[in-house]
């Protein structure tokens, strides 16, 4: 059942937690799309709830959160002290007409094409005294490695501007 799985997953983060405290080393709960577990801020604080945030915190991703269609700001919100890293990636959605029935198909984009609203969301970041780390994932498999690497620039570059209008 659900609450099987929610138990079972809950003992494992207990344990990374317990692993932490022994060794010092704090782990990262990544967010991901597509029906897994944490896949938003709400259903990841659901599991990290009364953990220590010194031993396991949250890894949230922009694409991830973006796709599941949970704001930003409200998810900042809830993780508060358990914030950890940030995945900077943005995904739209294409209609994948080779299917029948045909199927939406989360599809990454460069930083700024896609869902993730970057200005209020690097903002939010900034009110909330994130200070990182941020990283960039560019998960351009579709692409060449001269355009992967000229789309990571890229990203960049977006970032770099829309933090300087912030400031």
């Amino acid at each position: 059942t659900r609450r099987q799985q929610d138990d079972k997953i809950r003992a494992t983060l207990t344990g990374f937690a317990g692993l932490g405290r022994r060794t010092g080393v704090r782990a990262c709960y990544h967010t991901h799309s597509g029906g897994c577990y944490g896949s938003t801020c709400g259903a990841k604080m659901h599991l990290l709830r009364d953990l220590d945030p010194a031993h396991v915190g949250a890894y949230l991703d922009t694409g991830h959160l973006s796709v599941e269609g949970e704001r930003f700001e409200i998810g900042l919100a809830m993780v508060g002290p358990y914030l950890v890293a940030v995945a900077g990636k943005d995904y739209c959605k294409k209609l994948d007409t080779s299917t029948d029935p045909p199927t939406w198909q989360r599809q990454t984009v460069k930083l700024g094409q896609g869902f993730f609203n970057w200005r209020d969301g690097l903002q939010a970041l900034g009110e909330v005294g994130f200070a990182g780390p941020f990283s960039l994932h560019g998960e351009y498999e579709h692409l060449d490695p001269v355009q992967r690497e000229q789309w990571l620039a890229d990203d960049i570059e977006f970032t770099k501007r829309v933090l300087a209008e912030l400031r």
